[in-house]
């Protein structure tokens, strides 16, 4: 089995690529000559992507869909997973039995069905495949404006690429994740400490980098990712090295920054 190659015409699919990171990620592999389906809620507005129906919530429809693709193009060589959910009520109201409860399977139940279908498909078929997870630094950090739920979930994401690494390597098949940090919506926004700037500009300025990063710092990682023949079991975080800053100095470097600016 080879490594995956997105300027062979590969077939790649992205859980969750019409909007945001997964739609970067799925205009990347476009760029490279794969062939993009995508699984997602929200029609892409990219017409040469693929729009797979599917309900990655439920085992028995994630596995028809996997099982039809490679019946029908007689291969899967990457596949994304990048679904989050989004809850309406405030997080301190997030904390009861049964938002938990949901928050939590809403949050998991896409992830372990895509990536144990897809290995498991993979490995039958004798397929190389690269799964690719997406998941986010409040694996490891807290913010109390995401709920607690969100936090557990995404650090369950990145044990459950680990265990998958591990389980279906022997069969050629590599997952691995990426863990972005601070991501703009758009383009990339320096730092700016001024109240007036928007709030990835003053974050910014606690990265090492000193600007936000963009949906396409995280795709171009994702690619290498799948591309990488012999990495697999990792969370490769994209932060601009925020997450190697200890808190105190980001605290004093904000003062220093708004002292120079009055």
């Amino acid at each position: 089995m080879s490594s995956f190659n997105p300027r062979a015409n590969a077939i790649a699919v992205v859980v969750g690529g019409s909007l945001g990171i997964g739609a970067s990620i799925a205009a990347e592999f476009l760029a490279g000559g794969s062939h993009v389906a995508v699984v997602d809620r929200d029609p892409p507005a990219d017409p040469r992507l693929e729009v797979l129906p599917c309900d990655v919530a439920s085992h028995e429809d994630t596995a028809a869909t996997f099982e039809r693709i490679v019946r029908e193009r007689g291969r899967l060589d990457a596949v994304v997973c990048s679904v989050r959910y989004r809850t309406a009520t405030e997080p301190k109201d997030c904390e009861r039995p049964e938002d938990w409860a949901k928050g939590m399977d809403a949050s998991l139940a896409p992830f372990y069905n895509v990536g144990a279908v897809a290995c498991r498909i993979a490995a039958e078929n004798e397929l190389s495949l690269a799964l690719v997870n997406v998941s986010s630094i409040l694996s490891t950090f807290v913010t109390l404006s995401q709920p607690m739920f969100y936090h557990a979930a995404k650090s369950a994401i990145e044990a459950m690429t680990r265990y998958l690494a591990v389980l279906y390597g022997p069969s050629g098949i590599r997952v691995n994740a990426v863990v972005p940090g601070l991501i703009s919506k758009g383009d990339a926004e320096t730092c700016d400490p001024s109240s007036s700037a928007s709030v990835y500009a003053r974050t910014a300025c606690a990265v090492p980098l000193r600007r936000s990063g963009t949906p396409q710092d995280v795709a171009r990682a994702a690619i290498f990712l799948a591309e990488s023949g012999f990495v697999t079991g990792q969370c490769l975080v994209v932060d601009g090295g925020l997450a190697l800053v200890e808190q105190a100095t980001v605290l004093q470097d904000a003062v220093a920054m708004e002292r120079r600016r009055t």
